[in-house]
């Protein structure tokens, strides 16, 4: 549990990024990692800094996530690998002169892209997967104030997706993936979504 003032009091400001970072004790990972918080702007004297009770509250629902965490977040990095490996393609190959002149399905030619990425970075199981995952960082996302919910990212930077892989959390629940540091949240944001996987499959 972290309070403004505990924050305010031990948060450093990383100038050349405009954020707030604060080491903290990760229950899923059982270890100390980076809090990462963009400030937001608001019109509450008690909040110029930019640290508002919003952003406490969204800190707070990263920090809470327990152990019993950890499969979902495994199982969701996974599903990320997965997805990139069938979605991404390398233009020097003959199957991809196959696939342009229908000569492979997009089964066919989804599968040896899969098979390609696999064995590039040597990923096959969601064991590999998160022993290649990188380290964790939480961050909180940007003006949390217009959203509806309370949006956290764990955020890694693996070999494999170069614009950073998140974890979305929504009111403290994790409910899938999405890529870069900035996703459009308002996807999300939808009371009636249970599974931002809908989104993606």
């Amino acid at each position: 549990m972290i309070t403004k003032e505990k924050f305010r009091k031990e948060a450093s400001f990383n100038i050349e990024d405009d954020e707030f970072e604060l080491s903290v004790y990760s229950k899923i990972f059982d270890k100390e990692i980076n809090l990462k918080v963009i400030p937001e702007l608001s019109d509450n004297v008690d909040e110029k800094d930019g640290i508002t009770d919003r952003i406490i509250e969204i800190s707070n629902d990263l920090i809470n996530l327990d152990f019993s965490n950890l499969t979902s977040v495994q199982e969701t990095a996974w599903k990320c690998f997965n997805r990139y490996s069938e979605l991404c393609s390398f233009t020097l190959n003959v199957d991809d002169e196959q696939y342009e002149k229908d000569e492979i399905s997009k089964d066919e030619y989804q599968s040896l892209n899969k098979k390609r990425q696999q064995d590039l970075y040597e990923i096959y199981n969601k064991e590999d997967c998160w022993n290649k995952i990188g380290e964790p960082e939480y961050r909180t996302c940007l003006s949390p104030r217009i959203w509806n919910h309370r949006f956290g990212l764990i955020t890694f930077y693996p070999e494999w997706e170069e614009v950073g892989l998140n974890v979305l959390v929504r009111n403290g629940k994790i409910i899938g993936y999405a890529n870069g540091l900035d996703p459009i949240i308002r996807k999300f944001d939808d009371p009636k979504l249970k599974s931002v996987y809908e989104l993606w499959d």
